[in-house]
């Protein structure tokens, strides 16, 4: 006959069984579900791959980045020399409106002012003839501190700007 004690040593240790099978299929499923998701390969797979003449030359795929891309600038011809013997309406055509226009006579001081320079070019007609057109004869760039700047850089800003607007 069995006794009290026995009955309930022999339940703990099927319970205890249970459990250790139990755990072991949810750890193996977890597993199995980890390495399908990342196709990890096997220890076989791995080392059957990576060894070998032709592992040198085959590149991993590269993962694309989740980081936009800027957009490429315009192509713009930022020659400042292009501006000399311009009128009035080929600026117009070029860079819009100024921002700014003095007239100091017998010249016309046209600005452009962008985010980080001003553009400054200086037109005048022919003093001999009042009514011919007013062209560019000289331009100066300066930053917004009124130092001195590239005009290439400074022209370049502009006309993307204007493109862009």
């Amino acid at each position: 006959m069995i006794t009290m004690m026995e009955r309930h040593s022999e339940r703990g240790t099927s319970a205890r069984r249970l459990a250790v099978i139990m755990a072991v299929i949810v750890a193996a499923g977890l597993l199995s579900a980890c390495a399908q998701s990342r196709n990890v390969p096997s220890a076989g797979e791995a080392s059957a791959e990576t060894s070998g003449p032709e592992a040198a030359d085959e590149k991993a795929p590269v993962q694309e980045s989740a980081v936009p891309k800027a957009p490429a600038l315009p192509d713009v011809d930022d020659n400042p020399e292009q501006l000399l013997t311009m009128t009035r309406d080929d600026l117009n055509g070029l860079l819009g409106q100024p921002d700014l226009v003095r007239r100091e006579n017998p010249a016309e001081i046209w600005q452009y002012r962008g985010k980080n320079c001003v553009l400054d070019l200086f037109l005048y007609n022919e003093e001999d003839n009042p009514d011919s057109p007013f062209k560019v004869v000289y331009s100066e760039a300066r930053d917004l501190d009124a130092q001195k700047t590239d005009q290439r850089s400074c022209l370049g800003a502009l006309l993307r700007a204007q493109l862009t607007s």
